[in-house]
C-alpha cells in the first residue's frame, strides 16, 4: 500500500513540476516578449526622435544654402551698383567686362542674368530701342544685361516700369537704398512658354550719396538689377546635397499667395505618415516659406523596429525551448538520482558562475567569425556591417567577461601564476601583430625597437594580458592617423617594456586613479572607446603579482607612456595572489610555495 501511495504521490509531484516547468517556460516567453516589446517601442520611438532631428537638420541646411545665396546674390548687386556710380557713362562692352572680371558665370551658376537699368526721359533710351511704347512721363529700360545670349538679347530695351510687381520693387528700392526683390513674376526672356517663375532683385543707383528719400528720388538715375529663378537655385542645393534626395519632399512657395517657386518630391511613404517641417525666409523684402516633408521608412525595414520585435520574437521562444528543455533534463535527472543530483545541481550552479559566462560568449564568437568571413556565402553590405559591429560587440563582451573572472580571482586569492622561461620580446612581437588589424582602423602606426631577445622567468599567458591591455589603450587613446612606440630595454634587473602613445594625455592628478577598478577617467576619446575600468587595474596586479610593476608618465594633449617593469626572474608576491586571507598572507613565501601557488 506505501508504494503505491508513494508512486501516486511521486506521479502527483512529476506532474506538478512539469507544470511548473511549463509555467516557467511560458513565463520565460512572456517576459522575453514583453522586453522585445519594450525594445522594439523603444526603437520605434528612438526612430522617430532621429527622424525628426533629421528633417530640421535638413531644413535648416536649405535654409541655410538659399539665404547664403541670396546673400551672395546682393553682393553682386553692390558690385554692379557700384560700377555704375563710380562711371555712369560706362559702355557695353565695359558692363561686358566687368561681369567678366568677377566671375559671375563660374561663381552664380544659378543667376540667369547681372543687367542695368536706366531711368530716362521719354526719348531718352540712347541706342536701345524702348519698348512696349506708350506715353509715359518716365521710362526704365533695360540697358545692359550679361551674359549676352539669344536669350537675354530678348529682353534688351524692355521698360520694367510697364509691369508691377517690378515697378513697385523698383520704387522701394529707390526709396529705402537696399536690395528689393519682386514678387514672382513672367520672365520677359521666356515670352510664351510656360516655365518656372522668376525674380529679379533690384539694387538703385544714385547721382551722388543721398542721405534722404527726397534726396534719393532726386538722385536716381538707374538700377542694377540680378534675375533668377528660384527653382534653379533650389535645384542646385539638392543636387550638391544627397541626403536631401532621400525620400523626402521639398517644397518652396512665395507668400501670402503661396505662388509655387520649387517642388520635388523623392518620397516613397504614404501621405498620411509623412512628417512636416517649415521655415518662413525673409530677404529682400520678400517673404517665402520653405517645406520639408517625408516618412520614416525604417519601421519596415529588416532591422528596423519590426525585424528587432520578430527577431526578439524567435530568440525568446528558443530561450524559453532551452529553458524547458534544461528544466526537463534537470527533473528526469532528479528522479533517478535524487540524493546525488541535489549535490550536483550545486556544483553545477558554481561551476556555471564562473565559466557558463564565457563559453556561449566564445560560441558566438566563432559563429560570427564564421558568416562574416563569407563561409556561408558572401554578404550583402548590410548583412556585411551587421556582422562586423555584431563581432566587435562580441569582442567587447568576452573582454569583460574575461577581465570580470581574472579580477574575481585576484580578489579571492585563487590565481595561480606559473612562472616558465619565456622571450619578452616575443611575447611583444605576438601581440602587436595581433592588434595590428585595431590600429589600422584608426590608421595608427606602431613602431616596436626590441629585435633581440628578452629572456625572463615569468607567466607566458599574464604577461601576454599585460602587454594586450598597454597596446590596447595606447590604440584607443590616440587620434588617427598617429604613432604608437614600443621599446623594451633592461635595467637593474628587470625588463622595462614601455609603450608611448601621442594621445589626449592624462592629467597628474588622475595617475593613480587609472588603476582603480571601475574606474574611467574622462577624456575627448572616452566617450567613443569602450571599457570597464578593469583593464589597467587587472594589468598592474598581475605586474606587481610577479614582483614587478606599471608606472606612468604623462603629458596633457601630448601622449601618454606606460612602462611594465618585469623581473628577470618572477618574484611572486602573496599580497597580490593571495588577498582574501590574512591566515594565507601570512604564510610561508619560499619560492617553492610561491611556485605551486
Amino acid at each position: 500500500m506505501k508504494p503505491l501511495l508513494r508512486r501516486i504521490t511521486q506521479n502527483r509531484t512529476t506532474t506538478s513540476v512539469y507544470i511548473t516547468i511549463v509555467a516557467i517556460s511560458i513565463g520565460v516567453f512572456l517576459v522575453g516578449m514583453t522586453i522585445t516589446s519594450v525594445f522594439a517601442r523603444t526603437a520605434a520611438t528612438q526612430n522617430e526622435v532621429n527622424f525628426a532631428a533629421q528633417l530640421d537638420q535638413n531644413i535648416v541646411t536649405v535654409h541655410s544654402q538659399l539665404v547664403n545665396g541670396l546673400d551672395s546674390y546682393n553682393t553682386v548687386l553692390r558690385a554692379a551698383a557700384a560700377q555704375v556710380t563710380a562711371n555712369p557713362d560706362m559702355t557695353r562692352d565695359e558692363w561686358a567686362q566687368f561681369y567678366l572680371t568677377m566671375r559671375i558665370q563660374a561663381q552664380y551658376p544659378a543667376l540667369q542674368g547681372v543687367g542695368y537699368v536706366r531711368v530716362v526721359a521719354p526719348g531718352g533710351g540712347g541706342d536701345v530701342a524702348v519698348w512696349p511704347e506708350g506715353g509715359r512721363a518716365e521710362y526704365a529700360p533695360i540697358v545692359y544685361l550679361e551674359p549676352q545670349n539669344d536669350v537675354n538679347l530678348r529682353a534688351i530695351g524692355y521698360d520694367m516700369y510697364t509691369e508691377q510687381s517690378r515697378h513697385e520693387a523698383m520704387e522701394l528700392a529707390r526709396d529705402s537704398g537696399e536690395p528689393v526683390m519682386t514678387s514672382p513674376v513672367k520672365l520677359v526672356q521666356d515670352g510664351d512658354k510656360a516655365v518656372n517663375p522668376g525674380v529679379l532683385v533690384y539694387q538703385a543707383v544714385y547721382a551722388g550719396m543721398p542721405s534722404t528719400t527726397a534726396e534719393r528720388r532726386a538722385g536716381l538715375i538707374g538700377y542694377a538689377y540680378v534675375v533668377f529663378r528660384p527653382h534653379d537655385s533650389m535645384r542646385q542645393i539638392v543636387n550638391n546635397t544627397p541626403r536631401l534626395r532621400d525620400n523626402l519632399t521639398i517644397q518652396l512657395h512665395a507668400q501670402p499667395e503661396r505662388v509655387e517657386l520649387y517642388k520635388a518630391d523623392f518620397s516613397t511613404g504614404q501621405e498620411g505618415d509623412k512628417k512636416y517641417v517649415e521655415r518662413d525666409i525673409a530677404i529682400n523684402h520678400q517673404a517665402w516659406k520653405l517645406e520639408i516633408s517625408g516618412s520614416d521608412v525604417s519601421i519596415n525595414e529588416v532591422y528596423g523596429p519590426l525585424g528587432l520585435f520578430f527577431l526578439g520574437s524567435i530568440v525568446s521562444a528558443f530561450i524559453a525551448f532551452i529553458v524547458y528543455g534544461i528544466l526537463v533534463y534537470r527533473m528526469m535527472r532528479v528522479q533517478r538520482h535524487y540524493e546525488e543530483a541535489v549535490e550536483n545541481t550545486k556544483n553545477e550552479l558554481l561551476a556555471l558562475a564562473s565559466h557558463q559566462l564565457r563559453t556561449p560568449a566564445s560560441g558566438v564568437k566563432q559563429y560570427l567569425g564564421i558568416l562574416r568571413d563569407g563561409s556561408f556565402g558572401s554578404l550583402t553590405p548590410a548583412q556585411q556591417s551587421l556582422a562586423d559591429k555584431a563581432y566587435i560587440t562580441n569582442e567587447r563582451q568576452l573582454h569583460v567577461i574575461n577581465d570580470l573572472l581574472y579580477v574575481s580571482k585576484v580578489e579571492a586569492g585563487q590565481l595561480q601564476i606559473d612562472p616558465v622561461p619565456c622571450d619578452l620580446a616575443q611575447i611583444t612581437r605576438d601581440v602587436l601583430s595581433h592588434m595590428d588589424s585595431q590600429a589600422k582602423q584608426k590608421d595608427i602606426t606602431i613602431q616596436f625597437r626590441g629585435a633581440k631577445p628578452r629572456p625572463v622567468v615569468a607567466d607566458d599567458r599574464y604577461v601576454t594580458m599585460i602587454v594586450e591591455n598597454l597596446v590596447s589603450n595606447a590604440i584607443k587613446y590616440s587620434r588617427r592617423g598617429s604613432k604608437v612606440k614600443v621599446t623594451i630595454e633592461s635595467k637593474d634587473g628587470a625588463l622595462r617594456l614601455a609603450v608611448k602613445d601621442s594621445g589626449v594625455g592624462i592629467e597628474m592628478k588622475d595617475h593613480e586613479r587609472i588603476f582603480k577598478k571601475f574606474d574611467r577617467v574622462q577624456n575627448p576619446l572616452s566617450h567613443d572607446e569602450g571599457g570597464t575600468g578593469l583593464g589597467l587595474f587587472l594589468a598592474r596586479q598581475l605586474a606587481r603579482g610577479h614582483g614587478g610593476d606599471i608606472v606612468v608618465e604623462s603629458v596633457i594633449e601630448k601622449g601618454s607612456t606606460f612602462t611594465l617593469i618585469l623581473p628577470k626572474i618572477a618574484m611572486i608576491d602573496n599580497d597580490i595572489l593571495d588577498m582574501a586571507s590574512e591566515n594565507k598572507r601570512a604564510k610561508s613565501r619560499s619560492p617553492e610555495r610561491h611556485l605551486q601557488k
